[in-house]
């Protein structure tokens, strides 16, 4: 594999996220067909054909060029992306690069692939897609918790309530639900906030994570925002604000909660990355939330809660979705 590049800024992180999306067509290609083209092979292939013929005028022949210029470029930055995922990912990465080919090699839980779906789906917010973001928040408050280890739990908190049949059906029951559990989020709304309590949703906090000690109150909490729009992820980094929570909690637990951020979106650029994080918290995409789901300790717990459903949504999108033993 050749060097990894790695060129974007926070500022081109719209032209990143065009990549990853160019390279999640090319991987949902390749689980569909077993083995997909890269668009560099098919590039020099088309331009071949068309230069064969002598009959093509001299103004095609510069438009063409001019067009594989831009498309070189393009597939140039298709292999950049998927090679920096490979890297990031090392064995776990479900795909891998053979003779100028992607080879789908299908991964233990399940994680990357429905995370992969999420990311392609043609919407997530009508009909069945819809159950793909919501399930989303409980796999990444799973990941979480198992990343902070034992003695942790999570509720999910996000709107609407899922699934049809939780006991929490709010906001308000969400909060109560953790208070129940910490004794530290006791829910008194202010006076302004009554007002709005009919039309109070999630406040942008989708799941929350905490790990108990012991009984005294100052547990470590991590309240999770989750994003999944394909092409307005990145503009969802301050949807979670500690101050919109004051109105319904108005003493907060002790110690700060810790703001954290999940997207089913690889976002592969070290800079990129790095700004998400200082704008919107300890932040988990595809490729975190894949390594820890996969992790030793973690991949059992998966592959037994998580792995069927997240399978059956997977599906939903991409047809051939499976799993290794």
């Amino acid at each position: 594999m050749s060097e990894v590049i790695d060129t974007y800024g926070w500022s081109k992180r719209t032209t990143a996220s065009s990549d990853a999306e160019n390279a999640d067509q090319a991987e949902a290609e390749a689980i569909a067909q077993l083995i997909v083209a890269t668009a560099v092979a098919m590039h020099d292939e088309r331009l071949a054909e068309e230069l064969e013929t002598d009959s093509v005028p001299a103004t095609r022949i510069e438009e063409q060029l001019r067009a594989d210029v831009e498309l070189d470029s393009l597939s140039g930055r298709l292999l950049e992306e998927i090679e920096r995922r490979a890297d990031l990912l090392g064995e776990l990465y479900p795909f891998r690069l053979e003779d100028g080919s992607l080879v789908y090699t299908p991964s233990r839980s399940g994680v990357y692939e429905f995370c992969l779906a999420v990311s392609t789906a043609p919407n997530v917010t009508t009909g069945a897609f819809t159950e793909l973001a919501r399930y989303f928040e409980i796999l990444a408050a799973d990941v979480v918790c198992h990343y902070l280890g034992e003695g942790s739990a999570f509720v999910r908190s996000g709107a609407p309530a899922y699934p049809p049949d939780s006991t929490i059906k709010t906001f308000e029951d969400a909060v109560k639900h953790l208070d129940a559990h910490t004794g530290e989020w006791p829910w008194c709304p202010t006076e302004d906030a009554e007002i709005d309590s009919s039309f109070i949703k999630d406040e942008g906090m989708d799941f929350v994570v905490w790990k108990t000690i012991d009984r005294r109150r100052g547990r470590l909490f991590v309240l999770g925002q989750c994003a999944c729009g394909r092409s307005d992820w990145h503009e969802k980094t301050g949807d979670l604000d500690l101050d919109k929570l004051r109105r319904w909690i108005r003493e907060l637990p002790p110690v700060a909660p810790i703001r954290a951020f999940a997207t089913p979106h690889c976002v592969t650029g070290a800079l990129v990355f790095q700004n998400l994080s200082r704008l919107a918290g300890l932040s988990f995409d595809r490729v975190r939330l894949t390594s820890l789901a996969n992790s030793p300790h973690a991949i059992e717990h998966f592959r037994q809660i998580h792995t069927p459903t997240l399978l059956r949504l997977a599906r939903l999108v991409i047809p051939n979705a499976i799993v290794s033993d």
